[in-house]
């Protein structure tokens, strides 16, 4: 017989996929397998009669693996030609194929065999010959969809394959992504990709779906559920495109795993213990066969050993290790919250040693899935996520399973327990036991122990702090440096697991460090001992450092020297910053370097000479020297002496030079001046050379005309400020005109000597040179001239007339004088008859003749006490001069000058902003004399200087109370 078969149609399928929020249509195409035709020949010797049977093999020459349906699919035809045969008819279809295996069916004859034709009677013609056979053949057929999100820009190609042979069931996975626009997970993505390199997601026709199509197609969506609308093309009832839509819920939560027993970190006796705990998943609700209780049941007397027979990492999880056998064949799965318990039926740890007695660790977990596949285990440490757990998050639980009673396994002296930093800390009073496990608390009190030193006589603590397996006891007195006091239990304590014990021992190790005590002599100080000066605080150089220690040490201490600055102020000395003993360079933190080593002296004593040789190429004034030593005893206890910083507890004081002077004044017009030597001025004067300590004159000379000839000792005639570090001297007699060479020769308290000199050139005063103009001036005087007369004042024959004006009389502002023939009256009440500092005038004149004016200069030594000129100021205009406090701007070459004011030790050019400062002034003129011109001045920003000889006009307005305050130059 021979064989063929066809193709069936292609059928429609439209699909829709909701992705939480609208739909958007989509269409796919399947397609059917089209079977390559059978051929073949029957052979054999017996007659296929009526009623006969045969089972025929239906093998394909292509080796195309074909599988069959229905017994009506078969028809069969005369060889080669479209007539169909009577009388053969396919009973049933022994093996169906399975794309690997033949098809077999088994076929019977049922009467004549024949065929018809279009001009004969049906069926008339019977027949004999080749039979061909055919029928529909069926294959896992593969089919492909797009499928498109509403929150996606594009759609996905999805590869469906059918589930098995004839069953007419298309699958394929998507897998579904939250939609984050902030991480760009926003469209679909194709991951199949089968033709050589076309892009199935744009090009859906030339994408060819097959059995080996696995990759997931990822879809967004913003939230769930998820619903997926199609059109079933034809529906097994027949029916055609009909609506089909299908719901998922998305579920992402862990489901939680917690054990309420035993407590985690418990510490307990029973070697089988009970375990519980609860489950819970809100959501999709709790798979109840994956449930998994995890104990590690082999010997382990460290928790350093973490649970890890639950290990997870990305894309794996293992779960095979001591997985406990709970019976959960009656829980039910999708339930919300669930509670177990579980009675460990074996004795832990299972593989302990003969004879061994239990003190073991045992590590145990929970975990658990939902509905949805998301897995949950327990987690003992939720705070932290940095664990030796589960994802190096989930933590394990363990419990302390242990029967040995407690032993003190050590002891070291000087520890107490700080409670609050929770950490050991230094003290010589207190003493640290240990046990070989936790204690109960509540079971220790310091009466339990006794301690013996080794110089005899048991002593019980004062008190005792418990932190884990430590005891804390505080002795009453200090326990001596070098002691290894035995520790007796002589009450009854318990560790966490109930053990107790009422007895043991221990011997304490040297916790203690060494005492040391540090002193200094031999300096050049030339005080007294004990007091700041003294050479055991106060050096030019060397100094002996002196270090006692209560108790042998193993080396010989370090030492280093610090300088702190100036009075523990901040370094400037780049050569003495951070000097350190015997040498220069960066202070050491320990170990040697940039230090000094003492040198033994025997009966545990030891110094050091340290001097200032390789520190500074320069001599410095008073430094503070800081001290520390490192030493370190028998028993490798370290401990430090003083510090490197000013407030250490070992100083003493560097200086080796004599503070900068600056002597004054250098110029002088007065008769008896005071000369000055200070060696610590404040404005002339950097901090850290400013003399600290009282000086001595050990010379003192004045050499008049500066020539050589003629010194005169004054030594005795020197006079000391309080401290002693400034001095000074007032001459006896006036000094004549020209240079003096002073010379004076100090010593410190440190034994520094300097000489210094000062040259004062005298001079006599000027007569004060007003510049005036023909016609009007606008002027001043800085100060009160010697002879205040206007007569005296304006001696000119060429001025004719002189004008002020007094705001605070507003009856009479004006004050007017006038010269006729070398005579001058007043036409004014009040007259103007004298000429003062601090008001201006108007002043007429008919010629280009400078005034000259004799001024009143600086105070002197012994002079009236010197006085400050205010300037009475009334609302509106007020009519002011110039005025100079210090009196030093009075002479010849001062008259258009800026105006000086000494602040802070220091000359400031004045400005009229800061000349008016205290009044409310809102304008300001001067008068050009030479441009016959009134000159606005700047009163509110510094571009206006005040200049010496000027007048001006200035408008007042009362303060913000009505007050009308002086103006104060």
């Amino acid at each position: 017989y021979g064989g063929s078969c066809s193709a069936a149609a292609q059928q429609g399928v439209t699909t829709t996929w909701g992705g939480g929020s609208g739909d958007s249509l989509v269409e796919c195409q399947l397609s059917t397998h089209l079977v390559t035709p059978i051929q073949g020949t029957i052979t054999g010797s017996d007659d296929f009669g009526v009623g006969d049977k045969i089972s025929i093999r239906l093998s394909d020459e292509a080796d195309t693996k074909v599988n069959v349906g229905a017994t009506t699919d078969f028809k069969f035809y005369s060889a080669n030609t479209t007539s169909q045969l009577a009388g053969l008819q396919v009973d049933s279809i022994t093996f169906n194929g399975d794309g690997t295996n033949d098809v077999i069916i088994a076929v019977s004859r049922i009467g004549a065999v024949t065929f018809d034709d279009a001009e004969t009677t049906p069926n008339s013609h019977a027949y004999s010959g080749l039979v061909d056979i055919t029928f529909t053949s069926s294959a896992r057929n593969t089919a492909i969809a797009t499928m498109q999100s509403v929150v996606a820009a594009t759609a996905v190609t999805i590869p469906l394959v059918e589930t098995d042979y004839n069953t007419g069931r298309f699958e394929g996975n998507i897998r579904v992504r939250q939609h984050n626009i902030t991480n760009n997970v926003v469209a679909a993505t194709t991951l199949w990709d089968l033709d050589g390199g076309v892009n199935c997601a744009t090009l859906l026709a030339n994408c060819i779906a097959t059995l080996t199509t696995s990759d997931s197609q990822s879809m967004v969506a913003i939230n769930g559920p998820i619903t997926l609308k199609y059109t079933d093309a034809l529906a097994a009832s027949g029916s055609t495109d009909v609506a089909r839509s299908a719901t998922m819920n998305i579920d992402t939560t862990l489901p939680t795993a917690e054990i309420t027993a035993p407590a985690n970190k418990a510490e307990i006796q029973t070697r089988t213990p009970s375990f519980a705990g609860t489950l819970a998943d809100t959501e999709s609700g709790i798979d109840v066969s994956t449930f998994e209780l995890h104990v590690d049941k082999t010997e382990d007397d460290t928790i350093l050993t973490n649970y890890k027979d639950v290990i997870g990492s990305t894309g794996t999880v293992k779960a095979t290790a001591n997985k406990s056998n709970i019976n959960v064949t009656t829980w039910v799965d999708g339930v919300t919250s669930k509670s177990w318990t579980y009675n460990y039926p074996d004795a832990l740890p299972t593989d302990l040693t003969a004879g061994v007695t239990v003190n073991d660790t045992v590590d145990f977990q929970v975990l658990v899935r939902d509905m949805a596949g998301n897995v949950g285990y327990s987690d003992s440490d939720t705070a932290t996520t940095n664990v030796d757990g589960v994802f190096a998050k989930f933590a394990p639980h363990w419990v302390k399973i242990d029967q040995v009673i407690p032993t003190l396994s050590a002891s070291v002296t000087g520890f107490e327990y700080d409670t609050g930093n929770k950490i050991d800390k230094k003290n010589s009073k207190s003493l640290k036991v240990t046990f070989d496990g936790n204690v109960d608390a509540d079971t220790v009190a310091a009466a339990d122990f006794s301690v013996t030193l080794d110089t005899g006589g048991a002593k019980v603590p004062t008190t005792s702090v418990v932190n884990n397996a430590d005891v804390y006891l505080l002795l009453e007195d200090t326990i001596p440096s070098n002691d290894t006091p035995k520790i007796t239990i002589v009450g009854s304590i318990s560790d966490k697991a109930g053990n107790v014990t009422d007895s043991g021992s221990v011997t304490a190790t040297d916790g203690v460090p060494p005492v040391l005590t540090v002193a200094t002599s031999g300096g050049s100080g030339l005080g007294a001992a004990g007091e700041a000066t003294g050479p055991e605080t106060l050096t030019n150089n060397k100094m002996t450092i002196t270090i006692t220690s209560d108790e042998s040490l193993n080396g010989n201490p370090y030492v280093w020297v610090t300088e702190q600055g100036y009075d523990g102020g901040v370094n400037t000395d780049a050569n003495l910053n951070n000097y350190t003993a015997g040498e220069g360079g960066t202070a050491a933190l320990g170990g040697g370097g940039g230090s000094a080593i003492a040198t033994a002296k025997g009966g545990n004593v030891y110094s050091i000479e340290v001097d200032n040789t390789n520190s500074s190429t320069t001599n410095t004034e008073s430094r503070k020297m800081a001290i520390r030593v490192l030493a370190t005893d028998l028993a490798s206890n370290e401990t430090t002496a003083g510090g490197d910083i000013a407030t250490s507890t070992y100083t003493y004081v560097l200086d080796s030079k004599v503070g900068d002077i600056y002597a004054s004044p250098t110029t002088t017009t007065k008769d008896m001046p005071y000369i000055q030597f200070a060696y610590a001025d404040s404005v002339q004067t950097s901090l850290e050379d400013r003399e600290t300590t009282a000086l001595t004159i050990t010379t003192a000379t004045v050499d008049e005309g500066a020539d050589g000839v003629g010194l005169v000792d004054i030594a005795a005639d020197l006079q000391a400020s309080a401290d002693g570090i400034t001095w000074f001297y007032k001459p006896a007699e006036a000094l004549s005109v020209g240079k003096h060479l002073f010379s004076v020769k100090v010593k410190d308290a440190a034994g520094n000597e300097d000489t210094d000199t000062l040259t004062v050139t005298k001079s006599d005063r000027t007569d004060f040179k007003m510049r005036l103009y023909a016609g009007w001036n606008l002027v001043s005087v800085p100060t009160d001239p010697s002879t205040p007369a206007v007569a005296s004042v304006f001696s000119n024959t060429g001025v004719k007339q002189v004008i002020a004006y007094s705001a605070t009389t507003p009856k009479q502002p004006w004050r007017i004088a006038s010269q006729a023939d070398g005579v001058w009256t007043s036409s004014t009440t009040p007259a103007l008859e004298n000429i003062s500092a601090g008001a201006g005038y108007w002043v007429e004149s008919s010629d280009f003749e400078d005034q000259v004016i004799t001024l009143s200069g600086p105070t002197g030594a012994g002079d009236v006490r010197p006085a400050l000129v205010t300037i009475p100021a009334a609302a509106g205009w007020n009519l002011i001069g110039v005025v100079d406090q210090d009196k030093d701007q009075s002479q010849k070459a001062d008259f258009g000058t800026t105006l000086n004011v000494l602040t802070l030790g220091s000359a400031t050019a004045q400005n009229w902003k800061l000349y008016v400062t205290g009044v409310s002034a809102s304008k300001a003129y001067i008068y050009k004399a030479a441009s016959s011109e009134f000159d606005l001045l700047d009163i509110t920003g510094a571009s206006s200087p005040v200049t010496i000889g000027d007048g001006a006009w200035i408008y007042v307005s009362p303060q913000a109370d009505g007050s009308l305050p002086d103006i104060v130059p």
